[in-house]
């Protein structure tokens, strides 16, 4: 069991859970396309290192 990999793993299904959510309480249909606008929003708007890194990784996976 790698424990920093579940870490990283738990907090990019946050991510983009939090993103889904978001668009379906907008009204908006729940697209790739969509959360990963979402998920780069809220990349760019982010300080942290490590969240910004968590972003791009959720970006990546969505994006494939």
């Amino acid at each position: 069991m790698n424990i920093e990999r579940d870490a990283i793993y738990e907090s990019v299904c946050q991510v983009v859970g939090r993103s889904v959510m978001l668009l379906n309480e907008k009204g908006y249909r729940i697209t790739h396309k969509n959360i990963s606008a979402i998920l780069e929003e809220q990349r760019v708007n982010e300080e942290s290192k490590h969240m910004i890194a968590i972003y791009s990784i959720a970006i990546d996976l969505i994006d494939k």
